[in-house]
């Protein structure tokens, strides 16, 4: 579960925005003042909404500490804005409204909940899928696409990696001189 996290240096600034974000219908978690409370706190997911300066950092070095896929909402005059690196951070110039604030925070909630995206294949693992996808299309008439599906298919019947799969097909070329001995790709 994604929690949302206040860290301000000042306790009336923390204080302020937890009720604000609390009005507007969210759970605040918890409030800091210091970057290593929110870091020992923080987990993959949590949302921070801080300022520019912490007790112990800056809102940079806290963003380069945090852990994988959390999200930061920093709120801080326009100047220090400006000099904040562009990135995964949302910047709101302050002061913010209620509105604003809260609409700002859902979004990189919402953001932040995506799963994350499956992993690409590794440039080697894409050769060998498409050496053995140049077997199928060469030595057995298939097209790209139906070579793709094929390697599919028989992936996930075996239960291995396609990149498995492309390369028993790959070493079966090789051994038999060329010939390919293909398996229905049951439906």
């Amino acid at each position: 579960m994604r929690r949302l996290l206040i860290a301000f240096a000042g306790q009336r600034s923390r204080a302020y925005i937890a009720q604000l974000l609390r009005e507007a219908g969210m759970d605040v978690s918890g409030t800091f003042g210091t970057g290593l409370d929110v870091l020992m706190e923080c987990r993959s997911g949590d949302v921070v909404v801080c300022g520019d300066r912490l007790l112990d950092m800056t809102a940079e070095e806290l963003s380069d500490q945090l852990p994988e896929r959390c999200g930061m909402v920093l709120l801080a005059e326009e100047a220090q804005l400006a000099a904040f690196p562009d990135g995964s951070v949302m910047k709101l110039t302050a002061p913010v409204s209620q509105t604003m604030l809260a609409a700002s925070v859902r979004e990189i909630l919402t953001r932040k909940a995506a799963p994350p995206a499956p992993p690409k294949r590794t440039i080697g693992e894409q050769e060998v899928v498409n050496a053995a996808k140049e077997i199928l299309m060469s030595r057995q008439g298939m097209t790209e696409t139906e070579a793709h599906r094929y390697l599919q298919k028989q992936s996930m019947n075996s239960g291995l990696k396609m990149t498995v799969t492309a390369a028993r097909l790959i070493e079966q070329a090789e051994a038999s001189g060329g010939e390919v001995n293909l398996e229905p790709a049951t439906q």
